[in-house]
């Protein structure tokens, strides 16, 4: 049995790819897992020191407030997962940078095949927000398809 996983969230791209999953593996004897990537609840950088300058760090950072945001976001990205339309799909929820979560979730699921959806952004949007795609294809730790 092959396994594959599939990288989801809101996206018309990521449609596009589990669309793709349902259409091409139909009838295949394939697990299917699908990721969504969370965002960190709020910077965990400590009070104090960065870049060897001292400042005062105005946010409330308490542990209990991040645990929570952290589990709102899981329960959205559980949401996306099944709202994906992939058949069958095991969801991962994972949180952080997506990059390193999808290429961790693969290593763990010992997957044969990571998708993803493309995204066709302008130089400013891959400067602001840089392509997972394009990252995964560049720097691949398992095969990638990039659905475009």
């Amino acid at each position: 049995m092959k396994r594959v996983l599939v990288a989801v969230d809101d996206s018309d791209a990521s449609h596009r790819a589990a669309t793709f999953v349902n259409y091409f593996f139909d009838g295949m004897d394939v697990e299917i897992w699908a990721v969504n990537v969370a965002p960190a609840a709020a910077p965990r950088i400590p009070a104090g020191v960065i870049w060897g300058g001292l400042y005062a760090w105005p946010y409330d950072v308490r542990p209990e407030l991040l645990v929570e945001a952290d589990r709102e976001a899981e329960k959205k990205s559980e949401r996306t997962v099944l709202d994906s339309g992939l058949q069958e799909a095991k969801p991962i929820i994972a949180v952080g940078d997506p990059v390193v979560a999808i290429q961790r979730a693969a290593d763990e699921k010992n997957v044969d095949l990571i998708i993803v959806g493309s995204h066709d952004k302008s130089l400013l949007q891959r400067i602001i927000s840089p392509s997972v795609s394009r990252e995964l294809a560049h720097h691949p730790t398992r095969p990638v398809l990039v659905v475009p």
